[in-house]
């Protein structure tokens, strides 16, 4: 099963027979890999999977935001999300500027804060670091990911840490290679200790931790 943008340019592909086609149109959904809307589209045409494979785009937006609801609505517990061309995370064009990876969102700082984080979690389990403000001067102090280094000032940086943090109670186990990294879906549901911002995206600050 695919999500393909390009749906005249599939289609027209001179070498396909009629039932090459139809096997595609049936098994296809037309649209922008990150679109809430296509990718619901697909999970409840064709899901849950037992592999997720991102080859799309490589553009970092695009990634992150089909990793964030794909490995959660979309994936079997215990199974597996690869992501293709990580190396696209370090180019202009494909939203690896200089700034961005600073501000923590391409999909290869995402991916190195939610490990950062992931190995932290023990300390989370602690009572004398579950306070709001706890959090927010250890992201500071020891993590050095406190929410407008790690994510920028704006509403959309924060946004993305929003989400990166929600997917990492899922997450058990992240591995990577040249130019590929594969997220392993935690088998027994949810981490129940989250890391996360408290209300909602737009008022994620400093101040709010």
């Amino acid at each position: 099963y695919a999500i393909e943008l390009r749906r005249e340019q599939c289609k027209g592909f001179p070498h396909l027979t009629a039932e090459e086609a139809s096997y595609l149109e049936s098994h296809t959904v037309w649209g922008d890999q990150a679109s809430e809307g296509v990718m619901e589209a697909a999970v409840r045409r064709f899901g849950p999977f037992d592999l997720i494979i991102d080859d799309g785009s490589h553009v970092s937006a695009d990634m992150i935001a089909s990793l964030t609801y794909l490995f959660e609505r979309g994936l079997k517990l215990g199974r597996y999300y690869m992501i293709e061309d990580t190396f696209f995370a370090f180019i202009r064009q494909n939203g690896g500027s200089r700034e961005a990876q600073q501000a923590g969102t391409t999909i290869v700082t995402m991916l190195r804060d939610m490990l950062t984080l992931q190995q932290h979690f023990w300390w989370w389990t602690r009572p004398e670091y579950q306070s709001p403000m706890a959090r927010r001067d250890r992201w500071s102090t020891e993590f050095g990911l406190g929410p407008r280094a790690a994510r920028g000032t704006t509403v959309g940086a924060c946004s993305t840490g929003v989400r990166k943090y929600r997917l990492l109670d899922w997450v058990r186990t992240i591995d990577c290679d040249r130019g590929i990294c594969v997220l392993t879906k935690r088998h027994d549901g949810p981490f129940k200790h989250r890391v996360d911002c408290p209300g909602n995206a737009s008022s994620c600050d400093a101040s709010n931790y």
